[in-house]
């Protein structure tokens, strides 16, 4: 009983003592957050990747099979590009490629990077929010109230981020298929300069 009674701590009825108290839950919750980002957390899982671990695992892993998945040659055929390509020329031979064509083709295969960044940006939401509801600390199971405010509160914290990180990605991929990047036309150019020559 006495140790029941000494879990829930002392009882302070000053204002004083009851804003020290929350600031005290507060930068315990805070210092618990930032150890498991940085993998310094007391309790480490030995069993699954957790904190900036897994983070780190979605971004090397999950993000980049993901976009090795993305088959930049899908939906284009060998044809779509000779006839783009002779299109792009009109109705004389060109001795070098026209680049049109394939600005044309490229842009329309980076859009596709979109859907798995994405994707990659709603994964480490998700183990935000799960390091978030990991990171409550002891002293919050004698205030529920306060338990349960601080997971709405950091939940939509994480949420009103979410969306605009969503926008930027989708900028960036935008300002990538305005504007054609170098090597990816070099590339893409190479491989098939051979198609329009024979």
């Amino acid at each position: 009983m006495q140790k029941e009674h000494a879990s829930y701590g002392e009882i302070t009825e000053s204002k004083a003592g009851q804003g020290a108290l929350l600031l005290n839950i507060l930068s315990k919750y805070s210092e618990a957050f930032s150890s498991m980002v940085e993998g310094k957390n007391e309790e480490l899982s030995t069993s699954e990747l957790s904190g900036g671990a897994r983070i780190h695992y979605i971004f090397q892993n999950i993000f980049v099979k993901s976009l090795e998945e993305v088959d930049p040659c899908e939906d284009l055929t060998d044809d779509d590009i000779r006839t783009a390509i002779q299109n792009a020329t009109g109705p004389k031979s060109a001795l070098f490629v026209p680049e049109v064509p394939f600005e044309v083709l490229i842009r329309r295969q980076i859009a596709r990077l979109l859907d798995p960044s994405l994707q990659c940006a709603r994964f480490i939401y998700d183990e935000l929010i799960k390091m978030s509801h990991q990171c409550m600390v002891n002293d919050m199971q004698r205030f529920p109230f306060l338990r349960k405010r601080m997971d709405e509160v950091i939940g939509n914290f994480l949420r009103e981020g979410l969306e605009p990180s969503e926008t930027m990605i989708g900028h960036i991929i935008e300002m990538e298929v305005h504007a054609t990047p170098l090597r990816l036309y070099l590339l893409v150019f190479l491989h098939y300069s051979n198609l329009y020559l024979q």
